[in-house]
């Protein structure tokens, strides 16, 4: 009986070793410097374009601030804009994309 366990826990040990891969790490991800940001201008004409394709004009835009992801990585910026549609005035928020350079905007 102590035989077949033994076998039994061999086999099993055996298998579940197939089944682990092993990947060597990797570079880090680096943090984008500020150099290969994109201006402020950028962002906020970008942030600017995407609140008219949503048919609404731009009041004010806020100062951007850096969004960060896991790891502490910078990810892209965030800001504050009061926009204004058929006399209605109210706040959104535009986030900008370092990776796909890319605005969004979403109610605040």
């Amino acid at each position: 009986m102590i035989g077949r366990v033994s076998i039994a826990l061999a086999a099993a040990l055996a298998l579940s070793a197939c089944q682990i891969d092993i990947v060597e790490p990797g570079p880090s991800p680096s943090r984008p410097s500020v150099d290969d940001r994109p201006s402020r201008a950028v962002m906020r004409d970008a942030c600017a374009r995407e609140a008219q394709d949503q048919g609404v004009a731009v009041v004010s835009i806020g100062e951007f601030v850096t969004v960060t992801g896991s790891g502490g990585r910078d990810i892209g910026t965030s800001t504050m804009m009061r926009v204004s549609r058929g006399g209605e005035v109210f706040d959104v928020r535009c986030s900008y994309s370092f990776g796909d350079e890319i605005a969004r905007i979403t109610l605040a």
